[in-house]
């Protein structure tokens, strides 16, 4: 709007302040109304996520944008209003960096391609190497509290995220089956012996130390039963109830898992533990469950993955419909997305190359970064059918939309990039990670906008005299 206002400014002089901006926002209404339509499409796919802080956080942003956009021009009519309109001069400005970016579109399109083609082939590599495996307590700088306090208790109490094992209709064939309870001895010390695991508590915990108080003699299951039915309720609820219940008839095994283990792998943990159980100590697959904390972060974790490919499935597809809708014109629509999904390449096969795991806040910025990325498309395929209309030449529009909205582009990029690297404060990690790329989002999104986007335009030369809606 500031930069469109300006130029509006500078090539009628003698216009009054009110009518440049009536022009201003007239001009501009489409190509911001079709910048917020793709952006609240880039985060209303974060629905299709299953995780539900990412599908809230996709809803909020959608709701954010919104209410920017209608903001953003009540305000901006209300306060040139009341502004002195600014002293215009007829000598255009140009912009070194803008000037250089427009040349390499117009000189180097073949190195930009070569460029982008390897960075894309890299950026795919790194994809592949993309893991969601993470620990909660990295999530945290080794200088704050809360990790000294985790690893503290990893390290010496035995643990810190309690990974259950949960069977099923079995608790009251446990104390008169000694062939069930020696199953459960076994599989108490086989959880022991992994070393990612530290404490395990259980009923044989229970048992262990009866076998000891009778001279290392198993008592039989008669004692057992009549042991248990006589105890007092008050050492009930300390000794059996956490770990085997009559009335859901189930056992269960609580082992604490150490999170600061080098190499731990949470879903490959829980899979051996299951192949143990079914193939070592022949139970069925139905007569056990996983949960606890441990399961459920690690349910969580395993989402992500999907999610990521469903977001962005999601997003892309919505907003080629969209380009295709707002253009008119496949070839168009095609040039306009393609670029733009070299910045998401980038930031997840960076991701994967440095051996940084997908997160609830991670799995965001691929979406953001293609609607970002697209919002520069539209403002600048906007401008440049604008521009093609003045004399029909692609290479000229080029340097004139560079020039103008080009300006904007770049310098709306650089501001918002140094809005997200202040999160490089945070002392929570992700929070860290989300401020870096995003910033790399914005920055190569508006470079990819400004050399490969044009460059296409320039090759193809699509069809553009058609009326956008």
């Amino acid at each position: 709007l500031v930069v469109r206002y300006r130029e509006i400014s500078n090539q009628n002089l003698d216009q009054n302040n009110s009518e440049t901006i009536r022009q201003t926002l007239n001009q501009m209404i489409r190509p911001c109304l079709y910048t917020v339509i793709t952006t609240i499409a880039a985060f209303a796919s974060l629905t299709a996520s299953h995780v539900q802080p990412v599908i809230d956080f996709g809803l909020m942003m959608s709701i954010g944008v919104t209410v920017a956009f209608v903001l953003s021009f009540i305000g901006f009519a209300i306060f040139m209003m009341l502004l002195k309109k600014p002293k215009s001069s007829q000598e255009s400005k140009k912009s070194f960096a803008l000037e250089k970016l427009a040349l390499m579109a117009d000189k180097k399109g073949k190195s930009i391609i070569l460029s982008c083609t390897v960075i894309a082939l890299i950026s795919t590599f790194g994809l592949s190497k993309l893991s969601v495996e993470n620990s909660f307590i990295n999530y945290f700088k080794k200088d704050t509290e809360i990790y000294q306090g985790l690893n503290f208790i990893d390290k010496e109490l035995g643990g810190t995220i309690p990974l259950e094992i949960v069977f099923n209709d079995l608790a009251s064939a446990y104390w008169a089956d000694a062939s069930l309870r020696e199953d459960f001895h076994g599989i108490h010390n086989y959880l022991e012996q992994i070393p990612s695991i530290g404490k395990v508590l259980s009923i044989d915990t229970f048992m262990q130390v009866l076998k000891e108080a009778n001279n290392g003699k198993t008592p039989n299951g008669f004692l057992l039963t009549l042991g248990k039915n006589n105890m007092p309720d008050f050492a009930k609820s300390q000794v059996l109830k956490p770990h085997i219940s009559d009335v859901t008839d189930q056992i269960r095994i609580v082992a604490r898992v150490k999170e600061t283990m080098n190499g731990l792998e949470r879903n490959q943990l829980i899979l051996d533990i299951k192949k143990s159980l079914i193939e070592n100590f022949y139970f069925d697959e139905d007569d056990f469950y996983f949960t606890g904390t441990f399961s459920l972060y690690n349910n969580l974790l395993q989402s992500l993955f999907s999610s990521q490919i469903k977001t962005i499935f999601t997003v892309f597809s919505i907003i080629f419909v969209l380009f295709v809708i707002v253009f008119r014109s496949i070839s168009v629509a095609l040039i306009a997305v393609i670029p733009n999904t070299l910045p998401s390449l980038i930031i997840l096969g960076l991701m994967g190359l440095i051996g940084i795991p997908l997160d609830i806040m991670t799995i965001t910025i691929a979406a953001i970064a293609i609607g970002i990325g697209i919002d520069n498309a539209i403002h600048y395929i906007s401008r440049f059918k604008t521009e093609l209309l003045v004399d029909g030449d692609f290479v000229s529009s080029m340097y004139r939309a560079h020039n103008s909205i080009g300006v904007s582009m770049f310098y709306t990029a650089a501001t918002v990039a140094i809005g997200f690297a202040v999160l490089i404060l945070s002392h929570f990690i992700p929070s860290i990670y989300f401020g870096i790329f995003m910033a790399i989002a914005m920055l190569s999104a508006v470079i990819v906008n400004l050399t490969l986007l044009p460059k296409l335009l320039i090759i193809f030369k699509p069809r553009m005299n058609k009326k956008v809606l």
